[in-house]
């Protein structure tokens, strides 16, 4: 632990440096969740009034959201709304490898399908989800592909195609600064959770970027979900 203190002392006084800091790795394992756990989850669409939105309009496959997450598996129930992701802990373009099942369950939100005999659907019947990969083998949040998911949606905007919305459901509370300085950069709309686990604070690291939101969920008795 010193030496990396110590080292961090030093490389911090090198010109250009903005930020040093260990690559931090949160727990995920005890957010494991199926898809099918959103089984009859109507009462959460009829809460929000989406069916009002949906007079409009049931979404755009032109609109790509990065869900940076554990990945998401392939799924009758959203294979057609997925498009190609990227997976930053093994470095290739596999990211439906989701061994935890929270980044699955994120994605059947956003955009399960509609009319697909499981019990459940998403608020976009017509999106393009791009799974951003960012747990590792032992079920860790790592920090630093976090950091590179962002870079990567930033990167996009160089295409005809960018990532115009990134999802982040870790909801992780400590000081991080390098996420913070490319959530700044990122010029497209973040989304991130706060409350998991019943406490009520928020992630400081989507906090004040400019262009982000913030959200909760709530049981169906209207008390506050443990996970997002």
């Amino acid at each position: 632990k010193n030496k990396v203190i110590n080292l961090i002392k030093k490389l911090e006084k090198i010109e250009g440096i903005k930020y040093v800091g260990p690559n931090r790795v949160y727990d995920f394992s005890n957010v494991m969740v199926s898809l099918e756990s959103e089984n009859n989850n109507s009462w959460a669409i009829d809460k929000i009034k989406i069916s009002d939105v949906w007079n409009f309009t049931s979404g755009n496959k032109k609109v790509k959201i990065g869900v940076i997450d554990s990945g998401i598996s392939l799924h009758t129930g959203l294979n057609s709304n997925l498009v190609e992701g990227y997976d930053f802990i093994n470095q290739d373009s596999n990211a439906n490898d989701d061994i935890v099942g929270h980044g699955t369950h994120v994605a059947g939100i956003i955009g399960g399908l509609e009319n697909n005999d499981l019990g459940f659907f998403g608020v976009n019947s017509k999106i393009s989800i791009v799974p951003l990969q960012v747990v590792n083998s032992e079920k860790k949040v790592d920090e630093s592909a976090c950091v590179e998911a962002v870079y990567y949606a930033i990167r996009s905007y160089d295409s005809n195609e960018p990532i115009e919305i990134l999802n982040f459901s870790a909801a992780i509370y400590s000081d991080w600064p390098a996420m913070l300085s490319a959530l700044r950069l990122y010029p497209g709309l973040f989304v991130c959770a706060a409350g998991n686990f019943g406490i009520d604070t928020v992630c400081k690291n989507c906090d004040n970027t400019g262009t982000s939101i913030t959200i909760i969920c709530n049981n169906t008795d209207t008390t506050k979900a443990k996970i997002i």
